[in-house]
């Protein structure tokens, strides 16, 4: 073991073979924020596809997803898309708050699965990934926690949208 000095910052420790360091900030990396830029991108596609299918009644057409300044994948990035990061950053933020380390990773099989649905038949199962965690100090109510993190935060956004419209 190596010997104690005054002053040593004890923010970091080891735990298995994952750095775990104190939560002054969020931690991330390159791969999460690209798996989550895919993700974002994917599922939004995804919803903008189902709501011209709502309309419609009948597969759309490329040109309807990029039709006019309001079309449905704008529309679907600013708000199915912002909805999903807030998802899942809630469950990462409150699994890092616990000491574990927690990324989103994209699942390629079931974002495909996601889009031929959508596109084929018109149905929507959006389960583009989901926050992988791993070590800290996590039970049985720390997973709980972690777990509800993610749909509270919608709860949370759909009454703060949807109250001021009533």
């Amino acid at each position: 073991m190596d010997k104690v000095q005054k002053g040593q910052d004890f923010s970091i420790y080891r735990k298995g073979a994952v750095h775990i360091r104190s939560m002054r900030s969020i931690h991330t990396s390159n791969t999460e924020i690209i798996h989550i830029i895919i993700s974002w991108l994917a599922i939004s596609y995804a919803f903008a596809i189902l709501l011209l299918w709502s309309r419609s009644g009948t597969r759309p057409s490329s040109d309807e997803l990029f039709n006019g300044i309001f079309n449905p994948l704008v529309i679907s990035l600013f708000t199915v898309g912002i909805s999903f990061i807030i998802h899942e950053m809630s469950h990462k933020i409150v699994a890092q708050r616990f000491g574990s380390w927690a990324e989103f990773r994209m699942s390629p099989i079931m974002l495909l699965l996601m889009l031929v649905l959508v596109y084929q038949l018109g149905i929507l199962f959006a389960a583009p990934g989901a926050v992988m965690i791993y070590g800290g100090n996590v039970g049985r109510r720390e997973n709980g926690r972690i777990s509800l993190a993610g749909p509270l935060s919608n709860l949370i956004l759909g009454m703060a949208f949807f109250l001021p419209v009533i």
